[in-house]
């Protein structure tokens, strides 16, 4: 049977998939939609972008009084506020305008924070030494399903919605409402969470938590990490913005632009579910080649993956919409799915 930690990890790592099913899928086809808005001069085309930078910048500040909040709502309280926060930013779309979007995309990444930290502390607080690594690997595993599951959802929709080159405003409206419908669900399942198997007392002390954290900053590890994070950062705004973008807008891929960014959704979704199954579930196998050693094979299949975009896309695909060829070769969709796999 069961164990009630891992009944609890199970509902947590679904209300991280309804919730990540919305929100990780409007990422990918947030600035083509806003490009299609952008037609009739009611927001500027690049509005997108700025909505995602906004998001993640929030989101790092929001970082540094996540965990003192998380402490004093509990965890679980905590990500509920924080998938709101969510629905908040998706509802925007049903009355699509500059100032909400901005607003919202603020509220969003500081939502963002206080959700990955609950998180963490709620998972935390549902396993021992022994079971962590099986714990994480079954909450990415589930969490990261959204991809595919988002992308299935999307494709359906642009495949018969006729979102061909321009996302018309009822599929827009039809897309955002689900996801605000979804952001609001997931937060209802946050909410039933049970109280964790391993309790943690409030640490209580802020300041001295506030102080620390800023003194893990300057430290010799924390600053190689920096660059580390710095890499991450831009891999993330990429392959959830910029690449997705570059498929919709790149009309030599084929007819139906936004139903490939779908196939890519999936594809994506494949590669990190495989990861994560590979990385967690074999982890003590895995382990003993080396953290180098790992690293180092992902370094690689991130290059390797650049290096396909490189020269599958044209040079202008991330800004506008066109008819060019890349570096190489004419854009095909074989090479779009391994990158995304990749």
């Amino acid at each position: 049977m069961m164990s009630i930690a891992t009944q609890n990890v199970v509902q947590l790592a679904f209300g991280f998939f309804v919730n990540f099913v919305a929100f990780n899928t409007q990422g990918m086809i947030e600035e083509s939609v806003v490009e299609s808005v952008s037609l009739d001069g009611s927001i500027t085309k690049y509005a997108g972008y700025y909505s995602l930078a906004i998001i993640y910048a929030f989101y790092t500040l929001g970082n540094l009084t996540a965990a003192q909040i998380v402490d004093t709502l509990t965890p679980k309280w905590a990500m509920c506020i924080g998938a709101l926060c969510y629905a908040s930013f998706q509802v925007g779309f049903l009355f699509l305008n500059s100032t909400y979007l901005y607003i919202s995309s603020a509220i969003l990444g500081f939502g963002s924070s206080i959700l990955w930290t609950g998180q963490g502390s709620y998972l935390s607080q549902n396993c021992t030494k022994e079971t962590t690594s099986r714990m994480a690997a079954l909450l990415w595993g589930m969490h990261e399903c959204c991809l595919i599951g988002g992308g299935i959802l999307i494709f359906i929709v642009f495949s018969v919605t006729d979102s061909y080159d321009v996302i018309p405003k009822f599929t827009i409206k039809l897309l955002y409402s689900m996801f605000t419908i979804l952001a609001i669900l997931s937060a209802f399942v946050f909410s039933m969470l049970r109280e964790p198997v391993y309790k943690k007392e409030k640490s209580g002390c802020y300041k001295k938590l506030m102080t620390s954290t800023f003194r893990l900053l300057f430290t010799r590890k924390m600053l190689f990490l920096i660059v580390i994070f710095s890499y991450v950062g831009i891999e993330q705004s990429f392959w959830t913005g910029i690449y997705p973008t570059c498929v919709s807008f790149t009309r030599k891929l084929g007819y139906n632009g936004n139903a490939l960014v779908a196939l890519n959704l999936i594809c994506t979704g494949i590669g990190q579910v495989s990861a994560g199954i590979i990385f967690g579930f074999l982890g003590d196998k895995v382990r003993k080649l080396g953290r180098d050693y790992l690293i180092l094979f992902a370094t690689f299949i991130h290059l390797l993956a650049y290096v396909i975009i490189g020269l599958n896309f044209p040079a202008s695909a991330s800004l506008t919409k066109n008819d060019d060829s890349g570096l190489f070769w004419t854009p095909n969709s074989g090479n779009r799915n391994r990158a995304g796999i990749c």
